[in-house]
């Protein structure tokens, strides 16, 4: 045994390399000491301790190898072993289509077809790489007026049945390029299609031959009245537009003066009709102020015309009644008013006694006429009768020849209405006899034409009785 442990003691000290020195124990326990110890040729790969085999990570490159493969695109001479699904064939015929999409075609002129003084147009070729300035001066030279201070406004249509478009700036003209080119695009068989250019104002060349031949308008002619100053620069032509604009402003403020200088102020008229205007004409009747005249005093007075006031109106037959001299013979029929409000002038009243004798003398001489001819009429008394009552006559119904009505409907208006202060006096109708003239109703049957409506308007501006009464009475003066 104790050769055993010196076996045992001594193994470990020889060394490995060796076998030589290593002392074999021939008993059967050190054959099996030897066989746990010396592992077998066989199974040397069996007791070798697991680690991370290399060969492992070699297979991941090939697998990463493998997967590069198959995205690669194969060579043209072999096919690819493993087909790829990530990039479809198609994809590049599309973008193929892309890249051949034609580019349009531009053209090389535009062609305007522009009007001139001569009477005609004139096809006029601008180049398609110009800008609006060249374009401008080519169709100014087509004109002609490029030597002319005022120049015209320019537009364009590009149809002969479409609306204009403003031709003023480098915008306006790229978007005609744009269309010339989408035209020539569509339609190539006729490259040339023209744009018409239009200039305003209308009457510009009109003008521009006025300038050029002053003769050929006639002297004070509407055609001289209508041409443009063309010879003015812009900024005296912004100086009119601002002169304009400070009348009309002058004008408005002329009118607010006169509103409250005259509406509602007068103690009579003011008393039924607040906003009612109103003032005493020379005859000293009280005469309203239609709006016509309200806007015709106000103009000039914003004009600063010569002895035009507040007080004061224009010296034109649209005031006429603020204006009589006193050899004027419609004096009198004013005067009849003055009279019956208690004038007691022994002359005036002279007056009113003839007047009244005068018209009693026509409806006399109408009354009998109308008898002998068998119509019905009703009779008004003088202003000096007692009754002022319309007082029925009766005569055989028959129908006024057609002769009679004719002449009754053109019957003048000064004569209907020295009839109507006759019969009445009070009611003072005669003060809107000028305000019915200016606005041309000259006549009794305009006055029924017109209407009771028209005669209460703001244009003449009588109250609701009157009008009623005078439209009345002119109906039965026709009948």
């Amino acid at each position: 045994m104790v050769r055993k442990r010196k076996a045992s003691e001594t193994q470990p000290e020889a060394p490995e390399s060796n076998p030589a020195l290593i002392e074999v124990d021939s008993s059967k326990e050190g054959r099996k000491a030897r066989a746990r110890k010396a592992p077998d040729p066989s199974n040397a790969e069996d007791d070798v301790p697991e680690q991370p085999s290399p060969p492992k990570k070699k297979s991941k490159s090939k697998n990463k190898a493998v997967e590069e493969d198959e995205f690669a695109a194969p060579p043209a001479s072999q096919e690819s072993e493993f087909p790829s699904t990530l990039s479809p064939k198609p994809a590049t015929r599309k973008s193929k289509k892309k890249k051949s999409v034609e580019e349009p075609v531009l053209p090389e002129y535009i062609i305007l077809l522009v009007p001139t003084v001569h009477g005609a147009s004139q096809c006029i070729s601008v180049p398609y790489q110009s800008d609006f300035d060249d374009a401008s001066l080519a169709i100014f030279d087509a004109v002609p007026c490029s030597d002319i201070p005022v120049k015209p406004t320019l537009s364009y249509r590009l149809t002969p049945k479409s609306g204009k478009i403003l031709l003023n700036d480098n915008e306006s003209w790229s978007s005609l390029r744009a269309a010339a080119v989408a035209r020539l695009n569509q339609k190539k068989k006729n490259p040339n299609d023209y744009f018409e250019v239009c200039l305003a104002p209308d009457n510009y060349l009109a003008s521009v031959q006025y300038r050029n031949n002053p003769k050929s308008a006639k002297k004070g002619g509407k055609r001289a009245k209508d041409v443009i100053d063309l010879d003015h620069n812009s900024e005296s032509d912004e100086d009119d537009v601002g002169e304009e604009i400070s009348v009309m402003e002058k004008e408005q403020e002329k009118l607010g003066e006169l509103e409250r200088k005259h509406q509602g102020k007068c103690q009579k008229c003011a008393a039924d009709q607040p906003e009612v205007w109103c003032k005493i004409d020379k005859s000293g009747a009280h005469t309203p102020i239609t709006y016509v005249m309200r806007n015709s005093w106000a103009h000039s007075l914003a004009l600063e015309e010569h002895g035009i006031t507040l007080d004061n109106p224009p010296n034109t037959p649209l005031f006429s009644a603020f204006h009589k001299k006193h050899n004027d013979p419609s004096l009198n029929n004013k005067s009849t008013t003055a009279a019956a409000s208690g004038s007691t002038s022994t002359s005036t009243m002279m007056d009113v006694f003839m007047m009244g004798m005068m018209e009693q003398s026509k409806m006399n001489t109408a009354l009998l006429a109308t008898i002998t001819n068998g119509s019905s009429i009703r009779r008004y008394p003088s202003a000096g009768s007692p009754s002022r009552r319309p007082q029925a006559i009766t005569a055989p119904t028959a129908a006024l020849p057609a002769a009679d009505t004719h002449e009754a409907e053109n019957e003048d208006i000064g004569e209907f209405f020295d009839f109507l202060d006759s019969v009445d006096s009070r009611r003072s109708a005669g003060r809107y006899l000028d305000a019915l003239i200016a606005e041309e109703v000259f006549t009794v049957g305009d006055i029924i034409r017109q209407g009771k409506v028209y005669l209460e308007s703001s244009v003449i501006g009588m109250k609701s009785t009157l009008a009623s009464w005078v439209v009345d009475l002119a109906q039965k003066r026709v009948r």
